[in-house]
């Protein structure tokens, strides 16, 4: 999955229809325990692990276009808001699921 705005999951295919996964980003480490980090990248490789390793397609399917309707809504982390409004990151995950739950 890769959203317009760039932000993608961290599988890694090697052309054999398998897909594994590596980690999404660094640690971050100066922006660590400040709550401003964007876990959209995490979240969707969530949806990867559902899909290729759990066979979970439609599951997968409905994290994607939570993670798409929450973009689409403008929600942002500070780390990605260029200076605009911005929410925390452990308020992201009450987000995608209550959009879970309305799709």
């Amino acid at each position: 999955f890769q959203a317009e705005d760039g932000i993608r999951d961290s599988s890694t295919s090697r052309g054999l229809g398998d897909v594994y996964k590596r980690q999404c980003h660094g640690s971050a480490p100066d922006i660590a325990g400040q709550d401003i980090a964007n876990p959209l990248a995490m979240i969707s490789s969530l949806s990867m692990a559902l899909k290729f390793s759990l066979k979970e397609e439609n599951l997968s399917k409905k994290l994607d276009e939570s993670i798409k309707t929450y973009i689409k809504n403008g929600y942002r982390t500070k780390d990605i808001a260029a200076g605009k409004a911005h929410i925390k990151t452990s308020e992201v995950s009450d987000i995608i699921i209550d959009i879970l739950k309305n799709e």
